[in-house]
């Protein structure tokens, strides 16, 4: 039991990461859409795999809706929230139920205490995570840079601010073997 534990607690930890950055518009659209469903869908199909469970129930889908006569790809929000907290939830019961965990939703609250310089680190932590967890499906689970997303998306929860998301970018990649020119390729520059 603590060998398959062990096995799902990070991508326990990528399901609640995800639950943390989703969008909170009503209706997710196309790309976007189709992209959020297949990171979802192949985090449980791992899940499947590592636990010799089935949590298919919990996949995501998308639907096809008529704009102007043509068709776009549509993932409700709520939908996407709901099955994320209830494979959450789930996976909480069986697995780390005797350990104390903190809640999981939006990373993005806004109070309107806070100050615009706030307001806007807290933006660019939660568009580096959705750009990490949209680059992680591209690489294979034990390479180099799949090792450095998932540390960096770890890393991204704890962030306070520019710096600090800068010095994780370097000493992640640092660790993990990751270089410039693949820095460069990984984000698409």
């Amino acid at each position: 039991m603590d060998k398959v534990k062990n096995q799902i607690r990070p991508i326990y930890g990528e399901l609640r990461g995800y639950l943390s950055v989703a969008p909170e518009r009503e209706n997710i659209y196309n790309e976007t859409a189709t992209n959020l469903s297949r990171q979802v869908n192949s985090t449980i199909d791992e899940l499947n795999l590592v636990s010799d469970k089935n949590y298919d129930k919990f996949k995501v889908h998308t639907n096809h809706q008529q704009l102007n006569g043509s068709y776009r790809t549509v993932l409700q929000s709520l939908d996407y929230r709901t099955k994320l907290s209830g494979l959450i939830s789930k996976l909480q019961g069986e697995f780390f139920s005797d350990e104390q965990t903190l809640p999981t939703g939006p990373s993005t609250v806004i109070h309107t205490t806070q100050n615009q310089s706030q307001n806007q680190q807290q933006s660019v932590v939660v568009d580096l995570a959705m750009l990490v967890a949209e680059k992680r499906v591209a690489y294979p689970s034990g390479t180099p840079e799949r090792n450095f997303l998932d540390k960096l998306g770890e890393a991204l929860k704890a962030s306070k601010g520019i710096q600090e998301i800068l010095q994780s970018i370097f000493s992640i990649a640092t660790s993990t073997g990751i270089g410039f020119e693949a820095l460069k390729k990984i984000f698409g520059f």
